[in-house]
């Protein structure tokens, strides 16, 4: 299983019923003290790679950000398809939204 899921990422404990397993970056800033605003996450469900998931908070998206994070990748996959290797989090003041958009798609083959 951790084959699909990016180095250096780790387990998290616990699993979420019907959701499954967690996996973060041991690296992230919020896991060395500093305050939580954003991070990506991958989860895993019956040992399959489930989602991908940037998660943000209110706080950081009310504060109208403009920032493109890189989103960590596997160097084997167990679907093949369009990935993401991008993420973006921005506010367009002339439409007043908040963008929150997986971009920089490529294609990766599966496993044989």
């Amino acid at each position: 299983m951790p084959k699909y899921i990016p180095s250096p990422y780790i387990q998290l404990p616990g699993r979420v019923p019907h959701m499954g397993v967690h996996w973060i970056n041991p690296l992230s800033p919020e896991l060395a003290g500093e305050t939580f605003t954003r991070t990506f996450i991958d989860g895993t469900y019956k040992e399959k790679v489930a989602f991908m998931e940037p998660m943000i908070t209110l706080d950081y998206i009310k504060s109208k950000p403009s920032h493109l994070d890189e989103i960590p990748l596997p160097t084997h996959f167990q679907v093949y398809g369009f990935y993401p290797s991008k993420y973006r989090v921005s506010y367009n003041p002339s439409r007043k939204e908040y963008l929150i958009m997986l971009t920089d798609f490529s294609f990766k083959m599966a496993d044989e």
